[in-house]
């Protein structure tokens, strides 16, 4: 039957699959930390892997027929901790073959530039949330994804990383850069098992990133569109699949002279380290693009950072003002100026510490961690 946290996560996932109008996302990650024994350079990936709302039985049951199992862990499987690892790493093949028959569509956001300091995984992990959440919801499809399922983080080690992830995504809807019904739950992959799919998603592209192991992502390639976090551009080679947003404000942004609105980061000091080939080719192409301004001023929304936000809207003045002396259309600039109002305001509010900041029904109190 289960435990009584159990029962009452598994009850509230089961009113929010009845309310939410499409497919679900659910999302987890994976990641190389600053200061590994290898001396590898850090990066931070974090998998979105969509099923259509009609088939989350069907899918969940077929994945529990293949593991044969109520507990997976693809980490644990592939090193033989779930049992002989001749059984278990055909095992993780077999899965993710089935999942790119099934899945709606996935994508996988990374970010390679890892900044210095106590906050640096956070904060990436923050710009990874940011760009899945507004690629995942803002697809263009005639029904997009409104909920967003995350494995729960151990509250023991970070006590207030699932508080976190919901605040990036409450700011984001503040400042109108993603749909107000867009809600994120996060629960334990044993409480729902279509976590799996998303921890087979993040394993999968870890090695190919990390270890240069690329049989295992290669079921889901087909079925998945790579962002950089960065930029919020698909990376080179990624399936082009997924639809496009809808049309918003698009100029892009970046630090040349006299190239309009620039992008400012608080930091530019990332983490070095060795990369094998796969990673050293994703962070070259993500030195080479431009991202869009609303990607900018997302992330800058996303990471609570206040100083992008400033610093964009300084830049986008200085442009606006070589435009008049051009007598450009003032008109045309007005839905970027909306967008930085917007976030700024967002930011201005307090962080809520009284619970987490959900979104979507009001469905009752959150389950126990």
């Amino acid at each position: 039957m289960g435990s009584f946290r159990e029962r009452e996560a598994q009850e509230r996932l089961r009113i929010l699959y009845a309310r939410t109008p499409g497919p679900v996302v659910f999302v987890d990650e994976s990641f190389r930390p600053p200061g590994n024994s290898y001396g590898e350079r850090p990066f931070y990936t974090m998998s979105g892997v969509t099923i259509p709302k009609e088939s989350l039985e069907i899918v969940r049951k077929e994945l529990e027929r293949i593991v044969d199992a109520d507990y997976w862990h693809t980490t644990e499987a592939y090193a033989g901790k779930l049992g002989p690892v001749a059984e278990l790493r055909p095992r993780i093949l077999e899965l993710n073959n089935y999942l790119a028959q099934t899945v709606d569509f996935s994508i996988v956001t990374v970010q390679t530039e890892v900044r210095t300091g106590g906050d640096g995984m956070a904060k990436a992990r923050e710009e990874c949330i940011t760009t899945l959440a507004r690629a995942a919801t803002q697809s263009g499809r005639e029904n997009p994804p409104r909920l967003m399922v995350f494995e729960r983080v151990n509250e023991e080690h970070s006590p207030d990383a699932n508080r976190q992830d919901q605040d990036v995504v409450a700011r984001l809807r503040k400042a109108g850069l993603l749909d107000r019904q867009v809600t994120v739950e996060a629960v334990s992959p044993r409480d729902e098992h279509l976590l799996w799919a998303a921890d087979l998603s993040s394993w999968s592209f870890y090695h190919q990133m990390a270890r240069a192991e690329g049989a295992w992502f290669q079921p889901l390639a087909p079925v998945t569109t790579v962002l950089h976090a960065r930029t919020g551009l698909p990376v080179k080679g990624s399936n082009p699949h997924l639809p496009q947003p809808s049309p918003g404000v698009q100029p892009t942004v970046g630090s040349q002279r006299g190239g309009g609105p620039a992008v400012a980061s608080e930091s530019r000091l990332v983490h070095q380290g060795k990369e094998n080939q796969a990673l050293r080719a994703v962070r070259a192409q993500a030195d080479t693009q431009r991202p869009a301004l609303d990607h900018s001023v997302s992330l800058g929304v996303g990471t609570n950072s206040p100083k992008s936000i400033d610093a964009i809207k300084e830049r986008f003045d200085w442009y606006l003002s070589a435009q008049r002396s051009q007598r450009a259309d003032p008109a045309a600039s007005e839905p970027i100026r909306q967008l930085l109002e917007q976030a700024a305001q967002a930011l201005k509010e307090p962080r809520r510490r009284d619970g987490p900041s959900n979104a979507g029904p009001n469905i009752g109190p959150q389950a126990a961690p």
